[in-house]
């Protein structure tokens, strides 16, 4: 497992009161700004395509080593999914064994 002393785990799992709405209007811009949540945790939550969109510009951050999205209750598009990869990659800063946060 991880032993970095500064993982923090978020874990929202199975809370319905969960939602997009919340996701786009709080989380993320909350976790942009505070980054160092590593691991979160959203399956079987009120959730779908708008949180994924939502989640792309913290994620490319490069500080995200988990983000948990299964069995969510809303659909999450085709779509939502690429798009949210598009935006991680696109920065290069994807956290990689080596223990830099970027590309190397």
């Amino acid at each position: 497992g991880l032993k970095d002393p500064f993982i923090h785990t978020l874990d929202l799992s199975g809370n319905p009161r969960i939602t997009d709405k919340g996701i786009t209007k709080h989380f993320a811009p909350f976790a942009t700004k505070w980054p160092n949540i590593h691991r979160l945790k959203l399956y079987r939550c009120n959730v779908g395509s708008e949180a994924a969109k939502a989640l792309a510009q913290w994620a490319a951050g490069g500080y995200v080593r988990e983000l948990h999205l299964c069995d969510l209750k809303n659909k999450l598009s085709n779509d939502a999914v690429w798009e949210l990869l598009q935006g991680i990659s696109s920065r290069g800063m994807y956290p990689y064994s080596s223990g830099k946060h970027y590309v190397p």
